[in-house]
């Protein structure tokens, strides 16, 4: 077999590999045949370990600093990224800097930013997040959407809203998700009104919803018990699209519950009971949330977390706020 075939081959394999020991008979088979140097495989061997379910971190590492002679920035991504996602995210920063001192020909790009920013977010590292502000600006990237989006989750995360806005406000073109994350700013940090200006701002330039608009916007409705605002909210849900189901627990900062309870909304006749099943426990802020809205739609919800079983009708749970 020649080396393209076998490099093909070896891509397939790690395509459909879905578990580390077979991962591991994959790699013996790679320094086997000698294909450790090829790019292509090299990510591919790296990637699976930092960013698969199925992979391992320390694996990762051992592959990035025994056989990888000249990462690219590829390969950074795949580590930062790894673990922004890990519990241990200050190891994010690290090979951050280390990429950004390393001296090869590999720069920071979106994905490098956008990885790192999450760790920041996660370890309200204010410090860093300005630091990395800088190198957004200095590496050109502060009209990337993506990153200026995680930018300003970022400083909001930590508090800093004024900064937040100021990303914003700055951002030459915005889409939904940094509209959404805006009114996600606000609402987190308590900026209930601002996050209904917001809204409003997006309705007046007749900008698209989603379910995560409607989300942030139904938080902050619940926190300042504005039920007539909330009512507007749903009759719009008609305009964004049907929300995939797939989506209902990707978000950071919409809990689950919330976007299914929203979609519910959105998708059956008034008076249908939502029913809610979930593996964890029902957070305070959720709770609040889905009392607001059974009174505010007249809408019996029934929500199974791992404890118990709640049934919320007319603002009230059947647990009586005691679980």
């Amino acid at each position: 077999m020649c080396q393209t075939s076998k490099t093909k081959a070896i891509l397939s394999l790690l395509q459909g590999c879905n578990s580390l020991q077979r991962f591991k008979k994959i790699h013996a088979h790679v320094i086997t045949n000698g294909l450790q140097p090829h790019p292509a495989i090299s990510n591919k061997l790296l990637n699976f370990c930092a960013v698969s379910v199925s992979g391992s971190l320390p694996y990762a590492q051992l592959l990035f600093h025994h056989h990888l002679q000249n990462p690219q920035t590829q390969d950074w991504n795949s580590l930062i990224r790894g673990f922004s996602n890990s519990p241990s995210p200050l190891q994010a920063i690290f090979y951050y800097n280390r990429m950004l001192s390393s001296g090869s020909d590999s720069s920071p790009d979106t994905y490098t930013f956008s990885f790192v920013l999450k760790a920041c977010e996660k370890l309200k590292a204010r410090k860093k997040c300005e630091e990395i502000h800088g190198a957004v600006v200095r590496f050109g990237y502060e009209s990337d959407v993506v990153v200026c989006t995680n930018l300003m989750r970022s400083y909001a995360g930590d508090g800093l809203i004024e900064s937040a806005e100021k990303v914003f406000d700055n951002m030459p073109e915005r889409d939904l998700v940094s509209w959404n994350s805006m009114i996600s700013c606000y609402s987190q940090q308590g900026l209930h009104h601002e996050a209904l200006k917001m809204y409003n701002v997006m309705r007046n330039e007749n900008l698209g919803l989603d379910g995560f608009t409607i989300v942030g916007l139904l938080s902050s409705c619940a926190h300042l018990g504005a039920l007539n605002t909330g009512e507007k909210c749903l009759i719009t849900t008609s305009e964004f699209p049907f929300i995939d189901t797939d989506c209902l627990g990707t978000s950071a900062s919409c809990h689950s519950e919330k976007l299914a309870i929203t979609f519910g909304l959105a998708r059956t006749p008034e008076g249908t009971p939502l029913r809610i099943v979930k593996n964890l426990r029902v957070c305070r802020d959720c709770h609040s949330f889905t009392k607001f809205v059974s009174q505010a739609f007249d809408r019996e919800i029934i929500v199974r977390d791992r404890v118990r079983f709640h049934h919320f009708k007319g603002g009230l749970c059947s647990c009586k706020d005691y679980w």
